[in-house]
């Protein structure tokens, strides 16, 4: 079972299993699209490629190690996309 399809499973009770139905799973490292057809998955329709959320990730680590003349962490950099706040040189900036 791909991530995806759990998800179809899951959920399945929100909406009629006749037709096409396509969930879309954005994650850290991929971005899924699992295509269904009366509940079956159609894996001519379906495709998982490298394009997650760790790109957003990278930018803002970039942006930050950029305008704040530091280095950070990736893990550091997903709380401050998640709070908004970075802490740095023991003082917590607001930066989104």
């Amino acid at each position: 079972f791909a991530q995806g399809q759990g998800v179809y499973l899951d959920s399945r009770d929100l909406y009629k299993l006749s037709g096409l139905s396509v969930v879309v799973d954005i994650g850290f490292n991929t971005l899924d699209v699992i295509t269904f057809k009366d509940g079956k998955p159609l894996k001519d329709l379906s495709f998982a490629v490298e394009f997650g959320t760790h790109l957003i990730i990278q930018e803002l680590q970039k942006l930050i190690e950029k305008n704040f003349n530091t280095t950070i962490g990736e893990l550091e950099v997903k709380d401050v996309f998640r709070t908004g706040k970075v802490k740095l040189f023991g003082k917590e900036k607001i930066i989104l």
